[in-house]
């Protein structure tokens, strides 16, 4: 709405820039203030990045497959009780063994929930699902996602490692440039619904901390208005500027009301285009690319 309006200009890699900067408060607060994040925000950053003293037994396992891997294809002799090689890390294994793990922990994790709703519709069709399983090894969407998660992961771990040799603190700084860094592997995923809810958490957590200190006084009913705000602005969005809201998202508003939202705006398509609304060139095109999908409306 804002640049259909002219009040702001695209920005380029906008959405990319905003999620590195809240993944990078996010991590900063999960290793210094978890109190400053919510409880499911919380239990997903130990999900999404794991935890350097309290590692989970899917990272157990992984850690053990690649200790056996070194001792069976380079005759090394570490164990997974290796101490790390620099003393300001918490983790129980070298860095480069740390980092390691922690990307085949979350590629598995994203892989594996991707393929799951890839191949769940296709349970009732043997032979689609047959045909399709082995597909699933090389598919863009699936394999982007598991590397995208791999990188937040052990990307964020590596660079923490090496943050800690070159500063020599451990002072919640290095998270916050570990985290902006790797966020820049959202270009690999580019959902806005994952970095809108990223940038949520981040204002979230950033709000309870400036509580916290004073800074500002807690806003009664706070959460509440903003919802109430944001569903006012939707609704307009949904009716009067529909050219404005994300297709798939139209789409979905289409088929959940029982196209009673499609022939509302129908109805108010020659109002909108007698009243001139904002960016009327941009709504005409829009209405080209969905008149096909509401003829039947």
């Amino acid at each position: 709405m804002a640049v259909g309006r002219n009040w702001i200009r695209p920005i380029r890699h906008g959405l990319t820039f905003l999620f590195a900067l809240s993944f990078g408060i996010l991590l900063y607060f999960h290793q210094k203030d978890e109190n400053c994040l919510g409880g499911s925000t919380r239990s997903l950053m130990k999900v999404a990045v794991g935890t350097d003293a309290k590692p989970d037994i899917l990272e157990r396992k992984l850690s053990q497959a690649y200790i056996w891997l070194k001792k069976t294809l380079f005759h090394g002799e570490a164990t997974i009780e290796d101490q790390p090689k620099d003393r300001r890390c918490n983790h129980f294994h070298s860095c480069k063994s740390h980092a390691l793990v922690g990307f085949g922990r979350s590629f598995l994790l994203g892989f594996t929930i991707r393929s799951c709703f890839a191949l769940l519709p296709l349970l009732l069709k043997p032979t689609k699902l047959m045909k399709k399983s082995p597909r699933i090894f090389t598919d863009r969407d699936i394999l982007s996602l598991g590397v995208f998660l791999g990188l937040l992961s052990g990307g964020n771990r590596a660079i923490q490692c090496i943050l800690r040799r070159i500063r020599g603190v451990e002072d919640g700084w290095n998270q916050l440039i570990a985290g902006f860094v790797v966020g820049w592997s959202f270009v690999l995923n580019g959902s806005i619904e994952v970095g809108m809810y990223v940038l949520s958490k981040a204002a979230e957590a950033v709000y309870r901390w400036l509580v916290k200190m004073r800074a500002i006084k807690p806003i009664w009913m706070g959460d509440k208005f903003l919802f109430s705000l944001s569903t006012a602005i939707m609704f307009y969005c949904s009716i009067w500027e529909p050219h404005h809201v994300r297709f798939s998202y139209f789409k979905f508003l289409v088929k959940a009301s029982g196209n009673r939202y499609g022939r509302c705006v129908k109805a108010f398509a020659p109002v909108r285009e007698d009243c001139g609304i904002p960016g009327l060139s941009e709504y005409l095109q829009w209405k080209e690319r969905v008149t096909p999908f509401l003829k039947n409306v």
